[in-house]
């Protein structure tokens, strides 16, 4: 880890006076410093978009799945109708 990797940047925002409450009294609650509070609820929600990020890719990968099935199954069906057919 190089010595910048280490290094803190000041970032400077602007919020309504409501909202500055709302951080005020959720960094009360979680016995946090506002700037903690801010940190740590921009983290979260990098953490929850990229858990949505990744359920949605598995949940692509399970509809794949689905329509490969379904196609067989169509498949397979088609293949005992012909047969019955064939039989009558």
């Amino acid at each position: 880890m190089s010595e910048d990797d280490n290094k803190i940047v000041t970032m400077k925002v602007r919020v309504t006076p409501e909202f500055r409450e709302k951080i005020i009294a959720s960094a009360k609650e979680n016995n946090r410093s506002m700037n903690a509070e801010i940190v740590h609820r921009l983290e979260e929600s990098f953490f929850i978009q990229k858990q949505s990020d990744d359920k949605f890719l598995l949940f692509g990968n399970d509809a794949e799945q689905i329509k490969s099935d379904l196609k067989k199954l169509q498949v397979a069906m088609e293949q005992l109708l012909n047969t019955e057919k064939r039989e009558k």
